[in-house]
């Protein structure tokens, strides 16, 4: 019986395409159950576990890198309010002391 599309897959192995139901264990080549019936040889099963590990290496490391600048890009937006939250802060007491100034003059006059 054909399994669901969508939880198929196809493993390509040499010049052999396994089409297999996904979530099939494949520690041991004697576990690799496919549709049509072959189970790959131990070694091609072998290189294609080290292309996959290869593969998620490089998808990890990308990962780490892109999450490095992103860090540092938050790091100087966050810097970059910080200062322009103390700016603000400055800017509201001078206003605040002046209104103060005014006020206490106007009631001297």
């Amino acid at each position: 019986m054909p399994l669901p599309a969508r939880s198929r897959t196809k493993i390509r192995l040499g010049k052999v395409t396994y089409h297999c139901a996904v979530g099939t264990p494949v520690t041991q080549a004697s576990q690799l159950r496919c549709d049509n019936g072959v189970v790959p040889e131990r070694d091609d099963l072998r290189q294609f576990i080290r292309d996959i590990a290869r593969r998620h290496e490089r998808i990890w490391q990308e990962q780490s890198a892109m999450l490095r600048e992103q860090s540092e890009a938050l790091r100087v937006i966050t810097t970059e309010l910080r200062d322009t939250r103390d700016e603000r802060r400055a800017h509201t007491q001078a206003l605040l002391r002046l209104i103060d100034r005014l006020e206490n003059g106007g009631a001297q006059a």
